[in-house]
């Protein structure tokens, strides 16, 4: 998981969206019937990542970081 800034997830998601890489925002895990406010952040699953695609994949995550 990674924190975001408040108000910044779902900008980051389109964003990093553009480039072809695919994070999903904490907002697609909570449950509905919680209406407790939560944090910005991203799920980030790095079984999906070859080792070779890390290097493009964290640069496409960082210009996507607000």
């Amino acid at each position: 998981m990674l924190r975001l800034p408040p108000g910044t997830e779902d900008v980051v998601v389109r964003t990093a969206a553009g480039p072809g890489l695919l994070v999903s925002g904490m907002a697609e895990f909570r449950h509905e019937a919680v209406n407790e406010p939560c944090d910005d952040a991203l799920v980030v699953n790095d079984t999906v990542v070859a080792d070779r695609a890390w290097p493009a994949a964290l640069d496409a995550l960082r210009r996507a970081m607000p």
